[in-house]
C-alpha cells in the first residue's frame, strides 16, 4: 500500500532540496525524476508504481516522484502528463533529458497540448504513450519514430483481484446494492471542472453512458455504481430516469478493488482515452467488460473473448453486448477467465521494467 499523500509531499520536498544542493556542487549522479503536478491524482500513482519498480529492478533508489524540477541539471526529467510540460517543463535546463507522457489528443492535432508539444518538439527527447492509437497519431503529427515509445499503463495485481463471493455479497449489502440488481459501474471523472460536474466532459462519454443504462433499465433491474469527482451530470440524468444509483468519492485508491468486485458489468463509453485504467482494473477483478474502442482497448481486448468492444457512440451495440453478458453465464465465465490471462502481463512491476529498458536506460549514460 502506498504512503499517505501528505507525508509523501514532505519527503519529496526534502529530497528535492538535497538534490539541488548536490547538483550545485556536482556531486549528484544522474537520476530519474518523475514529475507530477500534485499528489493524489492518477498520474501521481503512475509515478509511484513506475519509480518503485525501476528502483526494485536496479536495486538502488535512482528514481523518484517529485513536483519540482526547475533547478535540476543533467538529470532525466519525465513529465507524467503533458500538463507539466505546458506549465514550464519546456524551459527545463538544456542539460536535462526530457521525457513527456502524452496519453491522448484529438485526431486533427489541434488540441492545445499537442500543438504546444509540436511547437517545442526540439525540447523533448522522448514521448511515451500508452496505446497504439496515440502512437500512430504522434508519428503522423511529426514526432519521429525514434522519439516515440509505446508503454502500456499497468495495474497493481496485488491490490486489484477478484474477491470471494461471501466478501462481495457483504460489500454489496453495505453499499445498499439490491440482491437482484444488475450492478453497472462507471469509475471516472466525466464532468467539467472539479465542482459538481453538471456540464458533461463529452470525451468521457457521460451522455452515452446515461442513454445506454437508461435503455438497459427498461429490460433489467439496473443499479448504477459511480465513483470519481464531478459526476453531477450523470447523477442528475439517472435521477431524472428514476434509475437507482450510488456515488462515492473514494479517497484511498486501493479501496477501489471493493467497488469493482461489486459490479456485474464495467461499462466504458468514452470517445477518447489514453487507457483507461478502468479497463485494466476491471479485468484484474474479473469483471465482465463492455467498452468503446478507445485508448488501449484494441491493444488488449479481443472482441468476444475477454470483453466486448463497440464503436464509439454506438449505443445500440453497447446495449446489445451488455445484454449478452447479463443473459449468458458462459460469456461471463469466459470473460473472467480470459481477462485474468490478459492482465497477468500488465502488472506494474513488469511495466516498470519496460519504462527503464525502453525509455530511461538510453539517457542514463552521458
Amino acid at each position: 500500500m502506498l504512503e499517505d499523500a501528505g507525508y509523501l509531499n514532505v519527503l519529496r520536498s526534502l529530497r528535492f532540496y538535497v538534490d539541488v544542493i548536490l547538483n550545485k556542487f556536482r556531486f549528484a549522479s544522474k537520476r530519474i525524476n518523475y514529475v507530477v503536478p500534485s499528489s493524489g491524482w492518477s498520474v501521481d500513482w503512475d509515478g509511484e508504481y513506475i519509480t518503485r519498480s525501476v528502483n526494485n529492478l536496479l536495486g538502488t533508489k535512482i528514481a523518484r516522484v517529485t513536483t519540482r524540477y526547475r533547478y535540476l541539471r543533467n538529470q532525466v526529467i519525465h513529465f507524467g502528463s503533458i500538463q507539466g510540460f505546458l506549465d514550464g517543463g519546456y524551459e527545463s535546463h538544456k542539460t536535462n533529458r526530457v521525457i513527456v507522457t502524452i496519453f491522448h489528443g484529438d485526431e486533427s492535432g489541434d488540441e492545445k497540448g499537442i500543438k504546444f508539444a509540436r511547437k517545442h518538439m526540439d525540447r523533448i527527447d522522448l514521448v511515451v504513450t500508452a496505446c497504439s492509437i496515440m502512437e500512430t497519431r504522434l508519428k503522423s503529427w511529426g514526432f519521429s519514430s525514434e522519439k516515440v515509445v509505446r508503454i502500456p499503463l499497468g495495474v497493481d495485481l496485488q491490490v486489484f483481484r477478484k474477491q470471494e463471493t461471501t466478501y462481495v455479497n457483504k460489500r454489496r449489502k453495505e453499499l445498499n446494492i439490491p440482491d437482484d440488481s444488475i450492478c453497472i459501474g462507471s469509475f471516472q471523472k466525466d464532468g467539467e471542472g472539479w465542482g459538481e460536474g453538471l456540464t458533461p466532459k463529452l470525451i468521457k462519454g457521460p451522455d452515452v453512458f446515461v442513454e445506454a443504462v437508461t435503455r438497459l433499465a427498461t429490460m433489467y433491474p439496473v443499479f448504477v455504481l459511480l465513483t470519481g469527482p464531478a459526476r453531477g451530470y450523470v447523477k442528475q440524468k439517472l435521477a431524472e430516469a428514476k434509475i437507482p444509483f450510488r456515488h462515492d468519492i473514494v479517497d484511498d485508491y486501493v479501496r477501489m478493488v471493493d467497488y469493482y468486485n461489486c459490479l456485474d458489468i464495467c461499462l466504458i463509453t468514452s470517445r477518447e482515452e489514453g487507457g483507461p485504467k478502468a479497463l485494466l482494473e476491471s479485468l484484474a477483478c474479473g469483471v465482465p467488460l463492455v467498452t468503446t474502442d478507445v485508448g488501449m482497448v484494441r491493444d488488449i481486448i479481443n472482441n468476444g473473448e475477454n470483453g466486448f468492444v463497440s464503436p464509439i457512440e454506438d449505443i445500440d451495440s453497447l446495449i446489445f453486448d451488455s445484454s449478452r453478458i447479463i443473459d449468458d453465464p458462459q460469456i461471463r465465465e469466459r470473460f473472467t477467465r480470459q481477462g485474468f490471462g490478459t492482465i497477468s502481463k500488465l502488472d506494474w512491476s513488469t511495466i516498470g521494467e519496460h519504462y527503464y529498458q525502453q525509455a530511461y536506460s538510453r539517457f542514463m549514460v552521458d
